[in-house]
């Protein structure tokens, strides 16, 4: 792995956006080189960049970075900044990577989850991975786990501070742990427990050959000869038990087909126990076959029964529905008669109904006729008491129409008593007219009036203001030009005492390590055994300059804040000044244009006040005026009104006299409908009759004809029946079997048949086959005789099989015995260590020296 470049931003003490590439000059050419500052400088937030934008992880703490960890630490990201990140290139192999891990804080100052991003930059891809992936995918392509990698490359200064400070066993310890060498120890004690271990094995092993027991050849020859023999008797039990399984096969065939005897003669006498029950089934076939001949004739004398009862089912009912709907049209009649107030029957019902739907129809359109002119009559009243005058509002407040037109008269006889009424008022408008533009135009040079004052009067109430601001921006100008001068008189103080502070803490970073050099003892560092700078003690005392530096710092930011603020109230101060001035030339403007406008404002005393007495004068001129104008609109309002209430009157009185009549004769609402319905009903009525009275007749015909079919039938088929012994068709019928019953019948007598020949059959086969059986007639063959001797010899046979592999299961544990024994000595052998002589020593229970330790308190 080589790194390439380091990009970060607000880590640590490193404010703002760092880089720092390693692949040109200086850098690239400079072989080694160190990273040196004071302390808190940043030295170790350069590695701290490393290892948290590959791993997540800073050596300085002991867990991953989290959201928390920044918090409770309060380090990682720089103190008051809103985001931070941290970006490794590196090369490994041929590839170059970049790895970057990222974090921000929300609006509300909270922190978000941290981000990690890893990039092939050959092929400019971002490696599909989670963020908690990337430090393991950045292990696998390094060849480092975070722990190696920290102790091969990384050295962190805590680390080897403690170093420099340990005793030579406490730093042998520590560069163990540093450079992971203690795994070295570890392997060493490792093989020290291996080598005991296999000592105890090799102990275990010598004592396990001498209690492992072998047989002797007399022995072994021995158990030989019974196995031949034991083989030789399973032979011939074996012989026996398949003679005896061959009888015992031939017993149990012969038991069989006694069974099968027995099973069949059973069946057999079943079966001719059911040809006697179906002999009642047979008469009743033989009866079908000789009615079979008339069958049809019988089944279609059948139906013919069937249509004629269907007929007159039909032609009660046609009659029931030709009596119903003969009362339906008379009752439509009397309903027409009702509903025409005259004498309706069957021959004038149209004639009648026609001519009192056309006197109600009259009627309904001279009704419709008065209300058109009453609305448009109510319309226009109405139209005209939209008007907001004194006279609609009391006529609205009226309900009644007598009501309205007494007081339209009243009104008029008094307004005619009061005053002559003007026949024109066009020269009255006129006068309005020009009251109202001379009091336009006294209002526009009112409002002109108070603008002007409002400007003057701000004038004044500006140049008292500018003065005072004036006044304010000199004082301002002169305390920041003091300040000004302390400033800079404080700066170059503060840059010397840092630079002194800054070599103090050069020389402090050494002073611990320069208290612990003695004389003629190397230096660590050096390894110079003469130190001459041990006992300087001449050196500053940081807490003085740091002191002196807090003081200044203090004074400087002071004058600072006190400069911004004098600047702010400065740049105030000159703003309102510009706008008060920015003001006054508005006002003087707007005073010139007024003036050209009116030229005698600047010379008038009180001038709004002048002005509204004229336009106060003018606006009671108008209310007269106006006084006489509303005196002829109102006796032209009550002249209308009366007018038209007279036409709603009249109107009203014609309409209820017609409506009377037309509700004595009709109260409905239309009279096409309901006459309609009437007609409608009588002249569907009138129809279903007529169309019952030929659907009857057509049914009784049709009667006529199947009574006269059917008994034309029975007169052909009563001879035939009687000679059979039948007296009705209907019993005859009864006899006659359907399709599916006469094939049932004949199907079970079909099976009955061959059920019979394939019984005796079988009868007949097993009684063959019994007799070929042929076994020895001695008491012994029987079945548990059999079974019992075969159980015996199988047993016997089992019991020599087992004790026989017993004895081979004992021999080749004798050859596995002496195998090991062979092993153990070989093993015993070749585990002896070998003296210069080349005879084997004994086993050492030391610590093995095959792995060399480094003296690590040399190192």
């Amino acid at each position: 792995m080589r790194i390439l470049k380091l990009a970060f931003k607000n880590i640590h003490s490193l404010k703002g956006e760092q880089s720092i590439d390693f692949t040109v000059p200086p850098l690239s050419q400079s072989g080694l080189f160190a990273i040196t500052g004071p302390t808190g400088a940043g030295k170790s937030t350069i590695l701290d960049i490393i290892t948290l934008a590959l791993f997540n992880r800073i050596p300085r703490f002991d867990s991953k970075i989290t959201t928390s960890e920044i918090e409770n630490l309060g380090s990682v990201m720089t103190h008051f900044t809103d985001d931070a990140y941290a970006e490794v290139e590196y090369q490994s192999g041929e590839n170059l990577y970049r790895s970057t891990w990222k974090i921000s804080k929300t609006r509300n100052n909270t922190f978000r989850d941290y981000d990690m991003t890893l990039a092939n930059i050959k092929s400019s891809i971002f490696l599909d991975l989670k963020k908690s992936e990337v430090p393991a995918a950045n292990e696998k392509i390094i060849g480092l786990n975070y722990d190696q990698f920290i102790r091969s490359i990384l050295l962190s200064q805590g680390e080897f501070a403690r170093f420099l400070k340990s005793d030579k066993a406490e730093r042998t310890s520590l560069l163990e742990e540093i450079t992971g060498s203690k795994i070295y120890r570890e392997l060493g004690k490792a093989a020290y427990e291996k080598a005991k271990q296999k000592k105890e094995e090799i102990n275990l092993l010598i004592q396990k050959k001498d209690s492992i027991q072998v047989l002797s050849s007399e022995q072994i020859d021995e158990k030989n000869k019974i196995l031949y023999d034991n083989k030789k008797e399973i032979e011939r039990l074996e012989h026996l038990h398949f003679e005896k399984s061959g009888i015992l096969s031939l017993v149990i065939k012969k038991e069989h087909i006694l069974i099968k005897l027995s099973e069949t003669n059973i069946s057999l006498d079943q079966h001719n126990q059911n040809i006697q029950n179906f002999e009642v089934k047979d008469i009743r076939l033989k009866k079908h076959k000789k009615l079979d001949v008339h069958r049809n004739e019988i089944t279609l004398w059948q139906n013919d029964n069937k249509l004629l009862e269907q007929a007159e089912i039909e032609i009660s009912d046609i009659s029931e529905k030709l009596a119903s709907h003969k009362k339906i049209l008379q009752d439509s009649i009397e309903e027409m008669k009702n509903f025409t107030h005259q004498s309706i029957n069957d021959d004038n019902f149209l004639s009648e109904m026609k001519k009192f739907e056309n006197l109600i129809n009259d009627l309904d359109a001279q009704l419709r006729v008065l209300t058109e002119s009453g609305n448009k009559a109510r319309s226009e009243f109405n139209l005209i008491l939209t008007g907001d005058n004194l006279h609609s509002n009391e006529l609205k407040k009226l309900t009644k129409t007598s009501d309205q037109i007494l007081y339209c008269e009243e009104i008029l006889k008094l307004l005619e008593s009061i005053k002559k009424i003007p026949a024109n008022d066009d020269e009255i408008k006129q006068k309005i007219a020009d009251h109202q533009t001379q009091l336009l135009i006294l209002e526009k040079k009112y409002f002109s009036a108070i603008n002007y004052e409002n400007a003057k009067n701000e004038i004044d109430v500006l140049t008292n203001d500018i003065l005072t601001e004036d006044n304010l921006v000199k004082k301002y100008s002169g305390e920041i030009e003091k300040i000004t001068i302390s400033i800079g008189k404080l700066l170059p103080e503060m840059e010397a005492l840092q630079k002194q502070k800054e070599n103090q803490y050069k020389i402090a970073s050494l002073e611990e390590h320069r208290n612990i050099l003695k004389d003629n003892e190397p230096c660590p560092l050096c390894g110079s055994i003469h130190h001459p700078y041990a006992l300087e003690k001449n050196l500053l005392q940081l807490g003085v300059i740091e002191a002196r530096l807090m003081e200044i710092s203090g004074r400087l930011d002071s004058a600072r804040k006190q400069h911004l603020n004098l600047s702010t109230n400065h740049s105030t101060a000159v703003a309102k000044l510009e706008g008060y001035k920015d003001r006054i030339s508005k006002n003087k403007l707007f005073l010139t244009q007024i003036e050209k406008e009116y030229p005698g404002f600047s010379t008038i005393h009180s001038l709004s006040i002048s002005i509204k007495s004229q336009s106060d004068k003018i606006k009671s001129d108008l209310f007269l005026l106006q006084q006489e104008i509303e005196a002829r609109i109102s006796y032209e309002f009550l002249i209308k009104s009366l007018a038209l209430l007279k036409e709603l009157s009249i109107t009203g009185s014609q309409y209820n006299n017609i409506l009377t009549k037309r509700k004595e004769l009709y109260s409905g609402k239309d009279i096409d409908a309901d006459a309609g319905r009437i007609q409608k009903k009588y002249i569907s009525s009138r129809d279903l009759v007529n169309e019952k009275l030929a659907e009857l007749k057509h049914k009784n015909e049709n009667h006529s004809k199947l009574l006269l079919t059917k008994e034309s039938r029975e007169i052909m088929l009563i001879p035939f029946l009687e000679n059979l012994g039948y007296t009705r068709i209907n019993d005859a019928k009864k006899d006659i079997l359907d399709d599916n019953e006469l094939q049932d019948l004949l199907s079970e007598k079909e099976r009955n048949v061959k059920l019979e020949i394939e019984l005796k059959n079988n009868l007949s086969n097993l009684n063959s086959e019994l007799s070929t059986i042929l076994v020895p007639e001695i008491p012994e063959n029987n079945l548990e005789s059999l079974k019992l001797v075969i159980s015996s010899l199988e047993n016997q046979k089992d019991a020599l099989i087992h004790t026989n592999g017993a004895i081979s299961n004992e021999l080749e544990k004798n050859i596995e015995a002496k195998i090991l024994i062979s092993d153990a000595l070989l093993l015993i052998e070749k585990s002896q260590p070998m003296r210069p002589n080349g005879t084997p020593s004994n086993v050492s229970s030391e610590m093995p020296q095959a792995i060399n330790m480094p003296d690590m308190h040399k190192i």
